[in-house]
């Protein structure tokens, strides 16, 4: 991917210029963040906690104590001028602002920070955004609502670039027209599944009211966290909670997906549900939007409002051919792995 975009970026007598890209996160978990950074690939990762993301780069563990912990900022410098780094591309502000305070230290690399989360700053945050991030290559929002929070919190406008999350497409039968004459009729029990941490923002106590007043659908809710003893205790019957499983186990069956967070910046779990070509349905909030709206793959639906869900559930079920086909359409243009990776690179070398 790298040396094609080379080759597309540079003529033919322009010297290739290697380059070597280091992430850095905080915790190499198992969500969101680190799905991106497998997405990118890169030739190395830097760590404070370790987690499943370690097993698929070259780790080195630094201690990250706190956002301007210049014993990290060290370390960090003395590894990049031994690993002949070009860019250092972070995940979350801790690790954006010892990546820049590494400067200091004679670290001369572009540091690009990736902001994959909508979080209001107050005040003495907004201040020290406004310090550093203008020592930042470029910064990366994943959606139109991150980018404009991010500007709120005192990041400079002409840093940020908008670069969407991305995907990969599916081949199933069950994608095929001639499955979808009947809208989803087909189907005995319709499926209606939702990839999420069991937290208080995902809105999973308001799909479970949903599901109470649709019996004659199955929903799946597949994820870990602190709520699901009470989640499980709150579910109606025809509500199952698998934890955290391969998506493509719930997704090869599923009818509908559904997003019901309320605060979300642009989820994998909808774009891997694109993938599939499943219809979307999802919370009229953050990067929900962008998806809906560039997709045209499902409904957009008011976090609480019961009745409005159930109305445009139905629909969206009943019509489940159109938007399985947009879903696919926009999964293999606008939201594919590779412009995300595209685009990326183009801020890697060009800007």
């Amino acid at each position: 991917m790298k040396k094609q975009l080379l080759n597309q970026l540079q003529g033919e007598d322009t010297p290739k210029k290697t380059l070597k890209v280091v992430h850095i996160i905080n915790y190499a978990g198992n969500g969101g963040s680190e799905k991106y950074i497998k997405i990118l690939g890169g030739d190395f990762l830097i760590y404070n906690i370790a987690g499943p993301l370690t097993s698929h780069f070259n780790c080195t563990n630094i201690k990250m104590r706190h956002p301007l912990d210049l014993k990290a900022a060290k370390q960090i410098a003395k590894f990049c001028k031994k690993n002949s780094i070009n860019i250092v591309h972070t995940h979350f502000a801790r690790e954006n602002y010892i990546a820049i305070l590494s400067k200091l230290f004679g670290n001369k690399v572009k540091v690009v920070y990736t902001s994959h989360i909508n979080l209001k700053n107050n005040l003495p945050w907004k201040i020290l955004n406004k310090i550093f991030t203008r020592h930042n290559h470029a910064v990366i929002a994943v959606c139109n609502s991150v980018k404009e929070l991010l500007i709120q919190n005192g990041y400079k406008k002409d840093k940020i670039k908008i670069i969407y999350n991305g995907a990969t497409s599916v081949e199933l039968k069950l994608i095929e027209d001639n499955q979808f004459d009947k809208g989803y009729s087909y189907l005995s029990i319709p499926q209606v599944v939702t990839l999420a941490r069991l937290s208080e923002e995902k809105g999973l106590f308001f799909l479970c009211d949903i599901a109470k007043e649709m019996p004659n659908i199955q929903f799946i809710i597949a994820g870990e966290g602190v709520l699901e003893n009470e989640l499980k205790k709150y579910a109606p019957s025809n509500v199952s909670f698998p934890g955290h499983i391969k998506a493509s186990e719930v997704l090869e069956k599923a009818s509908l997906y559904i997003n019901t967070s309320t605060s979300e910046a642009l989820s994998f779990g909808i774009l891997e549900a694109l993938g599939y070509g499943i219809p979307i349905i999802a919370a009229n909030v953050g990067g929900n939007i962008d998806i809906i709206r560039e997709s045209n793959a499902g409904k957009l639906i008011e976090p609480g409002n019961a009745k409005d869900a159930l109305e445009k559930i139905k629909h969206v079920l009943e019509n489940r051919a159109e938007y399985s086909k947009n879903a696919l359409h926009a999964i293999n243009t606008i939201f594919s792995e590779e412009e995300m990776k595209r685009k990326t690179y183009e801020v890697y070398y060009l800007h």
